[in-house]
């Protein structure tokens, strides 16, 4: 498995013929786009080692782990802007200036109301440090690197999974089910817990699934694949269906099922071959039949805990409608304060700072911690911004689709609906998978070439 990680991370070729291997090697990237392409690989498996590190490794000292990759993506940055990977113009010009002025404001309300300056620091951290990563991947990602990226994320579902199963089927208290610093993760329903992963929580493990099996839909229904490849996808689908099955989420349901919706637009929205077009809507019946099989025998258990929560949760009733309505026409976006209560004053982290205890004290939902926390006047360019720039990403994933590629179309199905309306801005770990699948999703687009080359595009395009 070692050598199979170190063929993806450094590019080389798994599964392909000798000719194969020359066609690539003649339109590869220049050795210096590739540094950067390994560094965002290395980068994506940090996040893994520190939720390892954070919940077994070194449980006691996990805050200190929470800053893991912040010198690893610093480090990142510099090497983009050294070899002009990083460049102010476009969208990324406008998410800057959004960054800046916004922070800026933010400031005077935490001077104003003698707040911490460490808890504006990280609320400026968790808000914008991870947005460059989307457009240094997009200028620098090709369509090989993106099929090598997730056969990575493919052969890492299988052990993950693994642990997941584990850790479902071991009883609450035990070494395994812990999030970070040791501490169990909440109960799903009676004698069930939550799964984790390799991650420091439910929730982040559930994001990171979600960003699984939008990669993986996207390599299935949009190219086709060898053999060995073939396996290895059908390995790492099985295994993220496995860990979707004993997470406890139903969030992750629905946004399988956005997944597959998607897949199946494949067949009215591409002008590939009938072949290729019909690929989408057996993929999706071919997940749907996984998983009545493995909830028909290996996780019965797991199948009526689903049924035992929805019932008591009202899943399938106004209760939820009005909770979805929630998410996004959230109230703070009328009642909120002008100037707002401070930058990230309303994460979990700086409730423990204040606190001591980690709690959601503004709000569940993100865009609702949004209009609190940035007041009316920054809230609403932010959420402007974030909800502008989702529809760009699904409207250029839709141009895509429509000359015969839904690669991007499918990644976006996370990445869109992750910057519309999910958590970026509570945690970096969700603003890591969410912007580093925005990148994917621009580049597999192609709405940017290579930085190095002549742009094929229109001059519209380059713009962005």
């Amino acid at each position: 498995m070692s050598l199979q990680l170190n063929r993806l991370i450094s590019g080389g070729h798994y599964g392909v013929s000798s000719t194969a291997a020359i066609s690539r090697a003649r339109t590869a990237v220049a050795p210096r786009h590739q540094l950067l392409v390994q560094l965002a690989f290395l980068l994506f498996l940090a996040l893994l080692v520190e939720g390892v590190a954070r919940k077994w490794i070194f449980p006691r000292q996990h805050e200190y782990f929470y800053f893991l990759r912040d010198p690893l993506l610093l480090g990142f940055y510099l090497v983009a802007l050294t070899r002009g990977a990083l460049r102010p113009k476009g969208w990324f010009a406008l998410w800057l200036g959004a960054a800046c002025f916004i922070s800026l404001m933010s400031l005077v309300v935490y001077l104003l109301y003698d707040l911490p300056p460490t808890l504006w620091i990280l609320g400026v951290r968790n808000y914008f440090m991870y947005m460059p990563l989307a457009f240094i991947v997009a200028r620098t990602f090709q369509r090989e690197d993106i099929e090598r990226f997730t056969k990575l994320v493919a052969l890492l579902a299988v052990p993950m999974a693994f642990v997941c199963v584990m850790q479902f089927f071991l009883p609450p208290g035990s070494w395994l089910n812990v999030g970070a610093g040791g501490a169990p993760p909440s109960m799903f329903v009676d004698n069930l817990m939550r799964t984790t992963g390799v991650l420091a929580s439910d929730a982040q493990h559930a994001i990171y699934i979600a960003f699984t099996l939008s990669l993986l839909a996207a390599r299935f229904v949009g190219a086709s694949s060898s053999r060995k490849e073939r396996y290895l996808l059908i390995a790492g689908g099985a295994a993220t269906f496995t860990m979707m099955i004993v997470s406890g989420s139903r969030a992750v349901w629905f946004q399988a099922a956005g997944v597959g919706l998607v897949a199946v637009s494949a067949f009215f929205l591409t002008r590939a071959s009938i072949r290729e077009r019909l690929r989408g809507i057996m993929v999706a019946l071919g997940a749907g039949l996984l998983v009545t099989a493995l909830f028909a025998t290996l996780f019965a258990g797991a199948y009526k805990g689903y049924e035992h929560r929805n019932l008591s949760a009202r899943t399938f009733s106004g209760t939820t409608t009005e909770r979805i309505a929630g998410l996004f026409l959230p109230k703070s976006m009328f009642e909120a304060s002008i100037g707002g209560e401070g930058i990230g004053l309303g994460t979990t982290g700086a409730a423990a700072v204040l606190s001591g205890k980690r709690a959601l004290t503004m709000g569940e939902n993100d865009l609702d911690r949004n209009f609190i926390e940035l007041g009316l006047f920054a809230g609403w360019i932010f959420v402007a911004l974030r909800v502008t720039f989702a529809l760009w990403l699904v409207s250029i994933s839709v141009r895509a689709a429509r000359k015969g590629d839904m690669r991007a179309l499918l990644i976006a199905s996370f990445a869109a609906l992750a910057i519309f309306q999910m958590q970026i801005t509570m945690h970096t770990v969700y603003a890591h998978l969410a912007w580093f699948a925005v990148g994917l999703t621009m580049a597999a687009a192609g709405f940017v070439a290579p930085y190095d080359r002549p742009h094929p595009m229109t001059d519209k395009w380059q713009r962005f």
